[in-house]
């Protein structure tokens, strides 16, 4: 709500595939927005499309997300993963990026998001302490924002647009209780989650 997202926005959606990221694009087509959606296999890749999605840039193509968690991301780097955006979208920095990876991402995130754009963060896959270059934040007057989803209110309206069709549930993978510790290592380990992955609680 707070994003505010329009038609025609640009929103870059990290992790498209994933769980959160999968009803993201969903939420943009939904409202006429454009997802650009990072993405890392080729069957992501056409998962994302068969929810609507056009537009993609490969994460595997800028290694360096994972390599400086702890440091400055170098300027080149940035520039380099602004370039993929542009051209994708036509010479066009993202209105709003979609931000739940956290440290690995984030200071990719704030430089990419256009002049008033927003970054709006939902979580922190990668870790939730977060570097990143405040000058690009304060001299191109972007805007960071907090969503949290867990309400009554928010969860009712969730289940409103799935009722109407607008929304389709994305979930890809049940998994018996007793498998739970080896499916959230497995998921840590490999990182392939296409859609959302439920485990069931018996009776």
């Amino acid at each position: 709500v707070q994003a505010e997202i329009k038609p025609g926005d640009r929103v870059l959606i990290w992790g498209a595939s994933g769980g959160m990221g999968s009803y993201a694009i969903q939420l943009c087509r939904a409202v006429n927005a454009i997802p650009i959606c990072v993405i890392s296999s080729d069957n992501k890749k056409e998962y994302c499309k068969s929810l609507g999605a056009e537009l993609f840039i490969d994460r595997r193509d800028f290694p360096y997300l994972s390599q400086y968690i702890d440091g400055d991301v170098p300027l080149q780097e940035l520039r380099k993963f602004g370039q993929a955006v542009r051209a994708v979208t036509g010479g066009y920095m993202p209105d709003i990026v979609f931000e739940h990876t956290g440290a690995e991402t984030f200071p990719t995130s704030v430089f990419v998001a256009r002049k008033n754009g927003k970054i709006v963060t939902c979580g922190a896959t990668t870790g939730y302490k977060l570097s990143f270059d405040a000058r690009y934040l304060w001299m191109h007057q972007k805007k960071i924002i907090g969503s949290h989803g867990c309400n009554a209110h928010d969860a009712s309206r969730a289940n409103n647009l799935i009722e109407q069709g607008v929304i389709r549930p994305t979930l890809t993978k049940a998994f018996k209780f007793a498998d739970a510790a080896i499916v959230h290592q497995d998921l840590m380990s490999s990182g392939t989650c296409i859609g959302s992955l439920a485990i069931e609680i018996d009776e």
